[in-house]
């Protein structure tokens, strides 16, 4: 089955020429700015060469930008105010620091959720990012970033209004996630980022920001199956307690991809991030061990190195922590 949304695929293709001179260095230098401008002025140019309706919604800093013909109710206010209590739940995780949000009023730095109102017009944005070689050629049998009907980078998502509206606080919510996460990553050296963490994370914030249930993700099945409804902490500590053969070590958690990712390991992607958030959150300031943690990795250090300076602890006593905090949680 296909993923739901498509992010890494397309992620590094998109930010290079989206983002300008800043994001072509392999090691960007440390707090470069990532900004929306060169995406918006993409956007801006297929409009006026499509002549293409673009209608702008939100005043803060979540927009969604409306592309084409065609009508959307109040599930774009839905998006914009979850997007930015994602932004701020981000920003109390890492200590409250001005990293994700922050009271400056830079409309480069608005987070945009790019809404087709039609898959034709759809379709032919990516038509036109391919002919001016923003996008590479498609060599696949399978063109996915047609099939899928969306693409992230930082900054910006872009799909097609049908599949944003399904669940429109979880999609603002995930991708809003992995915009402000690749942003990060992208200022402090451009290391990859593990799925852990951003599925981590937007899995946490899905549960604490859309009536604990998650319904958007990179993983390739329905976040709607039977397997990933209920309550991910019981099913996470009643692993634990079996001594179940789908558990894994920590640090195995943190190496997982998400190709044929089974949803026993969502979880536990979903449960490792979480104590690592949770065990961080109240502490303010760059002291913060979530984003030390953070920082570390994106500057391409190891997870588990990483986790060593943050939080004082290495494998075995990791997966031993871990486990004592899963089982207590409800």
């Amino acid at each position: 089955m296909k993923p739901i949304f498509l992010h890494a695929l397309f992620m590094a293709l998109v930010c290079l020429s989206f983002y300008g001179e800043e994001t072509k260095q392999e090691q960007a230098p440390e707090n470069k700015k990532v900004t929306n401008t060169g995406f918006v002025r993409t956007l801006d140019e297929f409009c006026r060469q499509s002549n293409m309706q673009k209608e702008e919604r939100g005043a803060g800093k979540v927009k969604v930008i409306l592309v084409g013909k065609g009508k959307l109710g109040d599930e774009t206010t839905k998006m914009t105010a979850a997007g930015e209590q994602t932004l701020k739940a981000l920003e109390i995780f890492t200590g409250q620091q001005g990293v994700f949000w922050n009271d400056l009023d830079d409309v480069t730095r608005e987070h945009l959720l790019v809404l087709f109102l039609n898959d034709a017009d759809y379709l032919a944005y990516v038509d036109f990012l391919r002919k001016y070689k923003v996008l590479p050629e498609n060599t696949d049998r399978n063109d996915l970033v047609k099939e899928l009907l969306g693409f992230s980078a930082p900054l910006a998502s872009i799909t097609v209004a049908s599949k944003a509206t399904l669940f429109p606080n979880n999609f603002a919510v995930h991708m809003i996630t992995f915009q402000a996460v690749q942003a990060f990553f992208m200022e402090r050296g451009n290391a990859p980022i593990p799925p852990w963490l951003t599925e981590g994370l937007s899995a946490e914030l899905q549960k604490e920001l859309c009536g604990g249930t998650v319904r958007c993700a990179s993983i390739a099945y329905e976040m709607s199956s039977p397997e990933m409804q209920g309550n991910w902490a019981q099913d996470v500590a009643g692993m634990i307690k079996k001594n179940d053969k789908m558990l894994r070590k920590a640090s195995d958690v943190m190496g997982f991809n998400l190709a044929s990712l089974p949803g026993a390991h969502y979880k536990l992607m979903w449960s490792v991030c979480t104590m690592f958030v949770k065990s961080a959150s109240s502490k303010k300031g760059d002291k913060n061990k979530f984003y030390i943690l953070m920082d570390e990795i994106a500057k391409g250090g190891k997870a588990e190195d990483a986790v060593k300076k943050a939080y004082g602890v290495g494998e075995p006593a990791l997966t031993q922590t871990w486990f004592s905090w899963a089982v207590t949680q409800k």
